[in-house]
């Protein structure tokens, strides 16, 4: 077992967690550190906890480095109380012009003198004056990035209805899949609201893709919703009200009776062919943005 760090970088984010492998590095809980992230960037962050991992599980995990100085830590706390009083100065200019545009992170490089302000929008935005606005106050150079809304929901980290860290936040890491609602049917899940099939991001859900080739593997010899089968068993005849593509079992309503699970290698189509499925890496019919 390997001893990993909760480690907290800011305080308006989620923590992430580093593998400790110099036994000589003693730290305490709120104690800060230095650490390589999975970036390959060295940041200060402090310790909220300690948990124990396997080596398979700690091995694709940032790496602490050394406990911080003093210095280090004074820059800390200057560096969160400038990054909050930058946030709520930009939102305030923002909310002025009444500009759709959302400010999801900041961060200063003093050595460039430059302001870097991220955000996310559904369009293009002109924040020419903004920037004007915001250099004249900051005594710097601007440059605001627009990121897509997923990059800027792994900025802010959360977790998802599944109840773990969300997928862009923890192992993703900048490649995005394009998800449609293809992969949405293709898992009986259309009649969902979407506020269900919707991530942080507002967008289709990541795992509704890396799922899609599981599901499309049970779609084969699956009957369709509706279809009128027969059951190979006892001749009876029916019409297909549900599945479970998991299970590999339909609902079928067999006459006035009630509704009846039979498996799918028992079930023969009489009118209809039976369901096929997209090529799990289709990328056809691609649309990320959720129906009204």
């Amino acid at each position: 077992m390997a001893l990993t760090a909760i480690i907290k970088v800011s305080s308006d984010q989620f923590p992430v967690s580093c593998r400790i492998e110099d036994p000589e590095i003693e730290l305490d809980e709120h104690d800060f550190c230095l650490f390589r992230d999975v970036k390959g960037v060295e940041r200060v962050g402090y310790v909220v906890s300690f948990e124990q991992r396997n080596q398979l599980q700690a091995s694709h995990l940032g790496l602490v480095l050394r406990p911080a100085n003093d210095a280090e830590i004074v820059h800390w706390h200057e560096d969160q109380e400038r990054r909050q009083e930058a946030l709520v100065v930009a939102r305030a200019r923002i909310a002025e012009r009444e500009l759709p545009m959302k400010i999801i992170s900041v961060n200063f490089d003093d050595a460039q003198n430059v302001v870097l302000f991220n955000f996310t929008a559904d369009r293009r935005v002109d924040f020419r004056e903004l920037v004007r606005d915001l250099a004249s106050h900051f005594r710097a150079r601007i440059e605001l990035w627009q990121i897509g809304s997923r990059q800027g929901a792994a900025d802010k980290d959360g977790f998802g209805v599944c109840g773990n860290r969300i997928c862009c936040a923890s192992w993703i890491h900048d490649q995005y899949p394009p998800v449609s609602m293809r992969h949405v049917r293709d898992q009986d899940l259309a009649n969902q609201t979407p506020q269900k099939l919707a991530g942080l991001c507002g967008r289709l859900r990541c795992c509704l893709r890396y799922e899609h080739a599981n599901y499309c593997e049970h779609l084969h010899g699956a009957p369709s919703v509706g279809s009128h089968v027969k059951h190979a068993a006892d001749g009876r005849e029916g019409v297909v009200i549900d599945r479970n593509l998991l299970l590999n079992r339909a609902l079928i309503k067999f006459g006035t009776a009630r509704g009846e699970w039979v498996k799918f290698d028992q079930i023969c189509s009489i009118n209809q062919s039976q369901t096929q499925p997209v090529a799990p890496n289709g990328d056809d019919d691609v649309d990320e943005v959720l129906p009204e």
